[in-house]
């Protein structure tokens, strides 16, 4: 959400996140980043505590199924 006229990310004293900073994170997260070689049938369970997620653009078609539980 960085840049975005409406980011929800700041600093804990509420000013904007430098821009080296956001940087920085994104390079970590591309350097620490898993692809998955997806099969038809594939399931993945993450949990959303222990892990940062996202995902990279795929083609169509593209079918999510999601379960949230405590």
């Amino acid at each position: 959400m960085y840049g975005k006229e409406h980011s929800s990310a700041t600093m804990a004293d509420g000013t904007e996140i430098p821009e080296h900073v956001v940087r920085r994170c994104g390079e970590i997260i591309e350097e620490e980043s898993i692809d998955f070689d997806w099969k038809k049938g594939d399931v993945l369970f993450l949990d959303n505590m222990a892990l940062l997620h996202g995902r990279r653009p795929s083609l169509p078609p593209r079918k999510v199924l999601v379960a949230t539980c405590k």
